[in-house]
């Protein structure tokens, strides 16, 4: 079905990338605008924190879909074998590493500029570019470095 679709494999990739990021990162804004109402925050920090929430989130689903794709499979005849032992468990672990990483790329610089008693907004910007370009990084490269997969899914 996905080889006699009239998109190309960068459209079915996108598509589902945004199918798992749209809802995931409506639901993270919400419960943050939340708190941050009732915790009364400051603009630039709700500011922040959804930059940094959107990011993360993106480098999530890049990480998650690309060992979806890499573990596959279509040929199975129990739901409990959708998805090749191996592949799910290292995403697991790919995303316990890749979220602590990130948070550290995005909060450490804001945390080390408030020890040298600069302006906040210096390491917030700072954390956002560090932390940002990361995220992107993890969001794109490994999805692009699997689209080849997506083609050869179901000939196992």
């Amino acid at each position: 079905l996905l080889k006699s679709a009239p998109i190309s494999v960068g459209q079915i990739i996108i598509s589902k990338f945004l199918v798992a990021y749209l809802p995931s990162l409506a639901m993270g804004w919400l419960f943050l605008m939340v708190i941050s109402v009732l915790q009364r925050a400051a603009p630039l920090m709700i500011l922040f924190t959804l930059l940094v929430v959107a990011f993360c989130i993106a480098g999530n689903v890049g990480v998650n879909l690309t060992f979806g794709i890499v573990g596959a499979n279509l040929n199975w005849d129990d739901p409990r074998h959708m998805q090749r032992g191996t592949a799910g468990c290292v995403g697991s672990l790919a995303t316990l590493l890749y979220l602590p990483i990130s948070l550290v790329l995005f909060f450490g610089p804001p945390l080390g500029v408030s020890l040298l008693e600069w302006p906040n907004w210096i390491g917030q910007i700072v954390g956002l570019v560090i932390g940002g370009l990361f995220c992107l990084v993890c969001a794109i490269v490994p999805l692009y470095s699997v689209r080849a997969r997506v083609l050869r899914l179901g000939e196992e």
